[in-house]
Order: C-alpha cells, then sequence, then structure tokens
C-alpha cells in the first residue's frame, strides 16, 4: 500500500493519526522521542462528558463519592434496620421503624454523594 492509498482511505492509521476522530481531545504535548502521535490520540479522552474544560470551570450535576463517616453511618442504620426485620432483634428506636430507617439511611447516603463536604 502506498502512502497515497493509505490517506484515501480514511480509516487508515496514518489518517487517524494525522487527524483525530470527533469527539476527542488532540493531546496537547508533543510526543517523547520513539513513542508514537497514535498512541497519544487514542489517549485523550472520549465523549462528551469526559471532554476537558477551562480551568476552574466544574460540572454541577458531578457526583462524588460520600465521606467515610457518611458512608459508615448509612451502612451502619442498613444493618441495623435489616438485623432487626430479619433476625427479629429487638432494638430500641428501631423496632417497627425499619422502613423509616432504611429510607433515612439511603437519603444520607444520597446527601453524601450530591453535597460536597459530607
Amino acid at each position: 500500500m502506498t502512502k497515497s492509498d493509505a490517506m484515501a482511505q480514511p480509516n487508515s492509521p496514518s489518517c487517524v493519526a494525522a487527524k483525530p476522530m470527533p469527539g476527542r481531545v488532540p493531546p496537547a504535548i508533543s510526543p517523547e522521542p520513539g513513542e508514537s502521535i497514535r498512541r497519544l490520540v487514542y489517549a485523550a479522552p472520549v465523549g462528551n462528558d469526559e471532554i476537558a474544560k477551562p480551568h476552574g470551570e466544574s460540572d454541577p450535576m458531578a457526583l462524588k463519592a460520600p465521606g467515610i463517616l457518611t458512608f459508615m453511618l448509612s451502612v451502619i442504620l442498613t444493618v441495623l434496620a435489616m438485623v432487626t426485620l430479619i433476625f427479629g432483634a429487638s432494638i430500641p428506636y428501631i423496632t417497627g421503624q425499619e422502613f423509616w430507617v432504611l429510607l433515612v439511611a439511603q437519603v444520607v447516603l444520597v446527601f453524601g454523594c450530591i453535597m460536597r463536604g459530607l
């Protein structure tokens, strides 16, 4: 295959390395000696939600992992409610209120994922 044949085919490796595909961010750095430009192009993020944003701009709908205390509070409330419900244990403030305790545990976990600092 000659170089002109490779340029005529849109999916050939030489064409892809020369022109990034839509939705990909071209690399901001030049390749190191011996490193392929193709590797840098394919390492770029894919998709609209992964495209680099200007410095300081953040996605308002982005979720984050909850803090360890928030997560553990949710797990402890869930385990206590399940032990009371399944094994019939008598735990004050939880016995008879299993549904509400589970609901509070899940709301705590959701707020931990949505709000910063929890």
